[in-house]
C-alpha cells in the first residue's frame, strides 16, 4: 500500500437513494476537484474555499458532459479526517451516477481506488487517532443499541487509550527511576529501594487487574449476548420467546414437544443486544424418537455455549425431578430462573426450592399475558452487567486483542514482582518493565504488527 497516492472511494452504501458521497484524499485532490467541478460565476469564483460547501456540477473533462448536480467540500490537511487534503462530493445516489463520477476521478493520473479502511488507516498513520479509536469508529458504525453507541463514542473520545497511557506513564516513571539509579549512581537523584519498587509494581498490578475486569462487560456492550431458553416440555418456553419479541414468532401448543428445532431472534434488552434461542424441551423419559433426540442435542449445544441460560419452570405445578435434572446439568452456567404461568394458581412453594435455586435470580412471569416481562428484561441486564449506562462508566476493554495484550503486560509486572520478592536486583525489574511498555503499546497501536493492522482495517468498508 502506497500512502503517498491520492485515493478515492464511494463512502456511502451502494444503492439508489437521495445522497451518495465520494471521498478523495491526497495531495492531488484539490487539482482533481477543480478540473471536474464547475459552477456558475466568473473564473475567480471557481477557486475552492476551504471548509465551505460549493454548489455546482461534476463535468467529464474529456467530453464536457454534465454528470450530476452536486455539493462539494474541500478540507485541506491537517484539518481533515485523514490529515491530508480531502475533497468530498455529495451527489445523487444512483449506481450509474456514482460509477460515472468515480470513473472520472480515477481517470486522472496518480489516483487509485482506496483499499478497505484506507481512509481511516491514513488517519491512524498520520497520528490523528490511535488504534483503539480506529476500532471505536468501526463499533460506532455497527452499534446496535444505545449503550453500544455510548461505549463506542467514549472510546472514540479516548477513554480506553487514556487509561492505557496512564498505565504507561506509571511504568515509564518507575523505569526511569530504576535506570537512573543504575546508570548514574553518583548523581543527586531519587533512588528507589527494592521495597519501593515492589510497592509501586504491586499498585500497577492492581490497576491492570481493574482494567482487565472490564473486558467481559465491554465485550457484551459491543457484541451482545446469547440467551438460551431451556426447560421441560410445555412449560412455556416458546410463549416466553413470543412475549420477549412481542410477536408470534414460535408456534405455541398445549401438546408437549411442539418445538423440535432451535429458533433464534435478536432484540434490544435494556441496551444489550440479545440473541434469544428457543429450544426443544428436555425430559428424562427413557423412550425418545430420533428427531426428538436431535432436538435434545441442539438444546444442549446451544445452552453450553450461551452467555446466559433462562431456565423456565412451570409455577402452576409442583417442582419435578425433571426440573432438578435440567438444573443440575446447567447449574454452572450464568442462569436466571423464570417461574412461568403466574396467572394460574400456584403449585410451587418457592421457599421449598432446592438450596441451589435460592442462589440464582428468579422472576415470576406470565408469558401468556405478558406479565413480568419488563422485570425479566431488567433481571437479564443485571445478571450480565454491572453498569446500566445511567451513570458515568469506566474505560472498557471490548476486544480480545486488548485483553491479550494487557494480560501480557500484567504477566510482566507479576514476573518483576516475583523477581524482587526472591531477592533479585532491580535490573531484572527494569527488563520486565520494558516488555510491559511494549505490551501496553500494542493496545493503542504503538508497537503493533502489520498483520494485526491489516486484519483490523480489512473489516472496514472501502469508503471508510
Amino acid at each position: 500500500m502506497d500512502t503517498h497516492d491520492t485515493i478515492v472511494a464511494v463512502a456511502t452504501p451502494v444503492g439508489v437513494g437521495g445522497i451518495g458521497i465520494i471521498k478523495i484524499s491526497g495531495s492531488l485532490c484539490r487539482a482533481i476537484a477543480e478540473n471536474i467541478f464547475c459552477r456558475k460565476g466568473n473564473a475567480a469564483s471557481q477557486a475552492l474555499r476551504p471548509h465551505h460547501l460549493h454548489f455546482g456540477w461534476i463535468v467529464d473533462p474529456a467530453t464536457r458532459e454534465t454528470i450530476d448536480e452536486v455539493l462539494l467540500a474541500y478540507m485541506p490537511g491537517p484539518a481533515s479526517y485523514t490529515r491530508e487534503d480531502v475533497v468530498e462530493i455529495q451527489c445523487h445516489s444512483g449506481y450509474y451516477v456514482l460509477e460515472r463520477i468515480l470513473g472520472t476521478v480515477l481517470s486522472r493520473k496518480g489516483v487509485r481506488l482506496a483499499e478497505p479502511g484506507e481512509f481511516t488507516r491514513r488517519a491512524y498513520i498520520n497520528g490523528r487517532i490511535n488504534l483503539t479509536q480506529v476500532e471505536a469508529i468501526f463499533d460506532l458504525v455497527n452499534a446496535r443499541t444505545g449503550l453500544a453507541l455510548r461505549q463506542a463514542n467514549d472510546q472514540l473520545g479516548g477513554a480506553l487509550s487514556k487509561a492505557i497511557f496512564a498505565l504507561k506513564e506509571t511504568a515509564v516513571e518507575l523505569l526511569t527511576h530504576i535506570e537512573s539509579g543504575i546508570d548514574f549512581p553518583e548523581e543527586d537523584m531519587e533512588v528507589l529501594s527494592s521495597a519501593d519498587v515492589l510497592t509501586r509494581l504491586r499498585g500497577l498490578h492492581v490497576e491492570m487487574d481493574q482494567l482487565l475486569s472490564t473486558y467481559e462487560e465491554g465485550r457484551i456492550f459491543r457484541e451482545g449476548i446469547k440467551a438460551t431458553i431451556i426447560g421441560r416440555p410445555n412449560v412455556g418456553k416458546s410463549s416466553l420467546l413470543n412475549a420477549l419479541l412481542e410477536e408470534e414468532r414460535a408456534i405455541v401448543s398445549h401438546v408437549p414437544g411442539t418445538t423440535r428445532d432451535t429458533i433464534e431472534e435478536d432484540i434490544n434488552v435494556c441496551g444489550i443486544p440479545v440473541t434469544f434461542v428457543d429450544t426443544a424441551g428436555l425430559h428424562n423419559r427413557a423412550v425418545v424418537d430420533s428427531i426428538e433426540e436431535k432436538g435434545f442435542q441442539r438444546t444442549r449445544a446451544k445452552a453450553s455455549t450461551a452467555d446466559l441460560v433462562l431456565f423456565v419452570v412451570d409455577k402452576s405445578t409442583a417442582f419435578t425431578d425433571g426440573d432438578v435434572v435440567i438444573f443440575q446439568e446447567f447449574r454452572e452456567k450464568k442462569m436466571v430462573i423464570v417461574l412461568n404461568k403466574s396467572d394460574l394458581p400456584s403449585g410451587l412453594n418457592e421457599e421449598r426450592l432446592p438450596r441451589e435455586f435460592q442462589d440464582h435470580r428468579r422472576v415470576s412471569i406470565s408469558a401468556k399475558y405478558h406479565q413480568g416481562i419488563d422485570e425479566l428484561k431488567e433481571t437479564i441486564q443485571t445478571a450480565v452487567l454491572r453498569h446500566d449506562g445511567s451513570s458515568s462508566m469506566p474505560a472498557f476493554l471490548n476486544r480480545l486483542r486488548h485483553k491479550v495484550s494487557l494480560e501480557k503486560a500484567r504477566a510482566g509486572i507479576s514476573q518483576a514482582i516475583r523477581s524482587l520478592e526472591n531477592g533479585a536486583s532491580v535490573e531484572f525489574a527494569a527488563f520486565d518493565l520494558r516488555c510491559v511498555l511494549d505490551n501496553l503499546g500494542e493496545v493503542v497501536g504503538e508497537t503493533t504488527t502489520d498483520d494485526i493492522l491489516d486484519n483490523i482495517f480489512s473489516s472496514f468498508c472501502i469508503g471508510k
